[in-house]
């Protein structure tokens, strides 16, 4: 009986500091392209690090956008914002942009960098 005592306190204190860790999944804040006829993207994620390639699956409808990265958030992140470029196999055209971590959609602005 003790040991699962000591196994469900060790548990649930994992727990307590992981939800309580400033590492987090960064989040795709902004997309930006030239025009609908565009097929490069350029997205921004709310940390000041090197983006990794983010994983895209695209429909007629959609493009949803999957970063595969964990930053620590406890320093002064003074307003930081890292960013990448995506290469669409097909123009953006009308179609939406989601971040598939949160599953939203993000904002797009109509103009590069």
């Amino acid at each position: 009986m003790k040991r699962i005592i000591r196994l469900s306190l060790l548990v649930a204190g994992s727990l307590l500091l992981n939800a309580c860790s400033s590492v987090r999944w960064v989040a795709i804040t902004d997309v930006r392209v030239d025009d609908s006829n565009s097929s490069l993207l350029y997205i921004m994620i709310d940390a000041c690090v090197d983006v990794p390639p983010p994983l895209v699956v695209e429909t007629d409808t959609e493009v949803r956008l999957l970063v595969e990265l964990r930053h620590d958030y406890s320093g002064d992140q003074n307003g930081c914002i890292g960013g990448a470029e995506v290469q669409l196999s097909a123009p953006i055209g009308n179609r939406n942009v989601v971040d598939g971590r949160r599953n939203r959609e993000i904002p797009v602005t109509w103009s590069a960098p």
